[in-house]
């Protein structure tokens, strides 16, 4: 992820922490959503069984990714599960940094 789109991100986790009209478990939820664990994660465990890739399926080595980026969903969508992915902490990483990861040289 660029320096600029974390960033960004913090950006918009700063507006949810600060908005009075949400609530202080949504936000809380919303919070973690972003980072991949709590309620997103155990929505996600509801569609998603293991990581897609790997196959791993204990959950303290999964995490949950967000199909549609954080920062572009609107908050149901953010901790909706089947806007969600379960994949290890690795794959997570490259599944973030999208299409810039396969541009990475191979050694």
């Amino acid at each position: 992820m660029s320096a600029d789109l974390e960033v960004w991100e913090h950006h918009l986790e700063d507006d949810v922490e600060n908005d009075p009209r949400i609530g202080d478990t949504e936000r809380e939820a919303l919070i973690v959503a972003r980072r991949g664990q709590g309620l997103f994660k155990e929505r996600v465990m509801l569609v998603e069984k293991r990581c897609r890739l790997t196959h791993v399926n204990n959950p303290v080595h999964l995490r949950a990714s967000h199909c549609k980026p954080w920062r572009d969903s609107n908050n149901d969508e953010r901790l909706n599960g089947e806007n969600g992915l379960l994949l290890t902490s690795s794959i997570d990483h490259l599944f973030d940094r999208g299409s810039s990861a396969s541009k990475i040289p191979a050694t």
